[in-house]
């Protein structure tokens, strides 16, 4: 599949970050060019180079989260934009988040009904996602936008008004995972300081499902025929 015409969209819609999770080891970097790289592990040891949604890697978190200080102060016109499969199901795993826990930000949660929600610290849990997750890899956006949360799931919108609460400004950590027991495989994390409109999320998606350039390149030599030869 496109993951490189993939990630040239998400680079081109300015993520503040973006976690394409290619590494064999160490902490994911921040391809966005800010230099918002993770800086810390918590929890179990992360699995690297496991097979991910395109022609590409994954990484596997089990009880474990990546993390960093918190790379943005928005609270609104904001995205979450992660691929996911999920291999253990437990409810209220953080899947991400940009917040300091309990008390500021936002973050995305497993939900009690096999999907996923947007809890605003302080504020209180917005409406679950539609979807409830498969052992297949899922592309999932989270928006808030001129103060509605929405949700899409592989391209399209999945929860249209997911709630309206405004989240306080985040002082904590920017994370992937929070060691709450979610156990799944992440790839190709980016967060906005905008919110993608449906026709963006839609691009990528589509991006994502289209071959690589490279696969379209054959190896195999084809002969020129020349003066007098025939078909």
């Amino acid at each position: 599949m496109g993951a490189s015409a993939y990630s040239a969209l998400v680079l081109g819609s300015s993520p503040k970050m973006y976690l394409k999770g290619q590494e064999a080891s160490g902490l994911p970097q921040d391809a966005s060019g800010n230099g918002n790289n993770m800086t810390s592990t918590a929890g179990g040891t992360p699995l690297y180079q496991q097979p991910g949604p395109m022609s590409d890697f994954g990484i596997t978190l089990p009880f474990a989260n990546f993390e960093r200080a918190s790379i943005s102060t928005a609270v609104d016109n904001l995205t979450f934009e992660v691929w996911l499969r999920v291999i253990g199901y437990v409810t209220n795993g953080s899947l991400c988040g940009n917040n300091n826990v309990g008390s500021d930000g936002e973050e995305v949660l497993t939900d009690v009904g096999g999907g996923f929600q947007v809890v605003v610290q302080s504020v209180g849990f917005q409406s679950p996602s539609a979807f409830a997750f498969t052992a297949s890899w899922v592309y999932v956006v989270v928006t808030r936008d001129a103060t509605v949360w929405k949700y899409y799931v592989n391209g399209a919108v999945d929860t249209a008004n997911a709630g309206t609460s405004t989240p306080i400004s985040p002082t904590g950590t920017t994370h992937l995972g929070r060691s709450l027991g979610n156990n799944f495989v992440w790839a190709h994390f980016a967060y906005y300081e905008t919110a993608l409109s449906g026709a963006q999320v839609a691009a990528h998606y589509a991006a994502s499902q289209a071959p690589d350039v490279t696969s379209l390149v054959s190896d195999t030599p084809v002969p020129i025929l020349g003066r007098g030869a025939s078909w």
